[in-house]
């Protein structure tokens, strides 16, 4: 399993009325549809966005046949998280490839949010043990 995490805030608010019921549908869904609509904008094909059980919101991006999921969460700072789930046969020969997407997608998203002004204090962690490494600091 190859995961990248990234780290932001957002000066996004929800705008009164904007949701039929605003306690269903957080500020987090909003922060995910602006993840989801810059990707789309720069041509990565993205699914619909689901609720992921109680706490985030995900979308996949589709790269060269490969579904990468983009989750986000909220922590101190939101908390996206680019991961994909290997099949036995991609790790034992996609592993690769695999990564290398991953890594394009996350990296393309991190470079989104920085040039954003509606996001700020970007940080992108290849890897979850420095993602840990961090928290605990």
């Amino acid at each position: 399993m190859q995961k990248v995490f990234i780290t932001f805030l957002s000066i996004l608010e929800a705008l009164p009325g904007e949701f039929s019921n605003e306690s269903e549908i957080p500020l987090g869904h909003l922060v995910t549809c602006q993840i989801q609509d810059m990707c789309r904008r720069t041509g990565i094909n993205c699914s619909d966005i689901e609720q992921w059980n109680d706490y985030g919101w995900v979308f996949y991006a589709e790269i060269e046949g490969l579904q990468i999921s983009c989750m986000l969460q909220a922590s101190d700072n939101w908390l996206l998280i680019v991961d994909y789930d290997q099949s036995i046969f991609d790790r034992l020969f996609g592993k690769s490839k695999v990564r290398k997407q991953v890594t394009f997608v996350a990296e393309h998203i991190r470079e989104l949010l920085a040039r954003d002004n509606r996001f700020n204090t970007v940080r992108y962690f290849s890897n979850e043990q420095n993602f840990r490494k961090d928290l605990s600091q």
